[in-house]
């Protein structure tokens, strides 16, 4: 069974804002919402990937939208 979730838990997760989740799963960084809900493994293993590439160089600028 997977486990599923809206935007808003996944952003509070992450400490990101709702739409900043929206272009990660845009972007392909993590998996696409199936029915507006996110699967929450896939999305935390991905998201995790790309912070790792991102420590190391691999990745984009530092991220400009965490939710304040």
């Amino acid at each position: 069974m997977t486990t599923s979730y809206p935007v808003s838990t996944i952003a509070k997760l992450f400490g990101l804002t709702e739409r900043r989740v929206q272009q990660l799963a845009k972007d392909g960084i993590i998996p696409k919402p199936e029915k507006n809900q996110y699967e929450l493994v896939g999305s935390v293993r991905a998201y995790i990937t790309y912070l790792q590439q991102r420590a190391f160089g691999k990745g984009a600028a530092p991220d400009a939208y965490h939710a304040g």
